[in-house]
């Protein structure tokens, strides 16, 4: 894959914490094994980044495991810098991590969450591709919000993250009219899952029966050694 010297891609992660991670999955499974899953989550999603040919940024929280989730991703053989993420809200939080990354000089930058162990690698370049002509791209979630946005540099403005309702299914259409009004024609991907909730955690074992290549294979094995399904 060719080198993407100008394009880099941040993961927002939480530091896997009983009590402190997919805590609507918590719910239904209980803490102990919704904490199993998410460490799964992350390992997968870190696989997949660290064999794509992208500058990768982690954006950690809580501020005092950064160390931890240096030896962590170092064990695995990844070097990604890590830095904690600032801010109130989700949106201020995903607004100052694309700021830091384009002040180090990058064109064009994306940003997913941990909680997409099978999402495809296609659909990553594909949002790298989609940037090189339009100035954002969004990747729709089934649940009203998105799995993924990116922006070239003159496209971004942490206006675009400010007076959403979060956690709402409207996320995905403010999004869209924000970057509308700002005259952006963002790339739009195809939609996605993240995992949630059980009724995700259900989704995302019938389509790894149905995918011939896993490409989550530690959350797939974590969910059979669970047997909570």
């Amino acid at each position: 894959m060719q080198n993407k010297k100008d394009t880099a891609l941040i993961l927002f992660l939480k530091y896997p914490e009983k009590g402190k991670v997919k805590k609507r999955l918590a719910s239904d499974i209980g803490e102990d094994a919704a904490l199993e899953l998410y460490r799964s989550f992350m390992t997968d999603t870190l696989n997949k980044l660290n064999a794509l040919d992208l500058n990768t940024f982690i954006y950690l929280t809580p501020e005092k495991r950064l160390p931890d989730m240096e030896k962590l991703v170092s064990g695995m053989g990844f070097s990604p810098r890590i830095y904690e993420q600032e801010g109130g809200d989700i949106g201020e939080r995903m607004g100052s991590a694309f700021r830091g990354v384009f002040s180090n000089g990058f064109k064009r930058v994306l940003l997913i969450g941990s909680d997409l162990p099978d999402l495809p690698v296609e659909y990553i370049m594909e949002a790298v591709s989609a940037l090189r002509k339009k100035k954002a791209v969004v990747g729709p979630g089934f649940d009203g919000g998105y799995y993924l946005i990116g922006f070239q540099k003159e496209c971004f403005s942490e206006d675009l993250f400010k007076n959403i309702e979060w956690s709402t299914n409207g996320v995905f259409k403010e999004t869209i009219k924000k970057l509308e009004d700002k005259g952006a024609k963002a790339g739009i991907l195809k939609k996605w899952h993240d995992i949630d909730t059980l009724k995700d955690l259900i989704l995302f074992e019938k389509r790894s029966r149905k995918n011939p290549v896993n490409i989550a294979l530690e959350t797939i094995n974590k969910l059979k050694e669970l047997k909570i399904l």
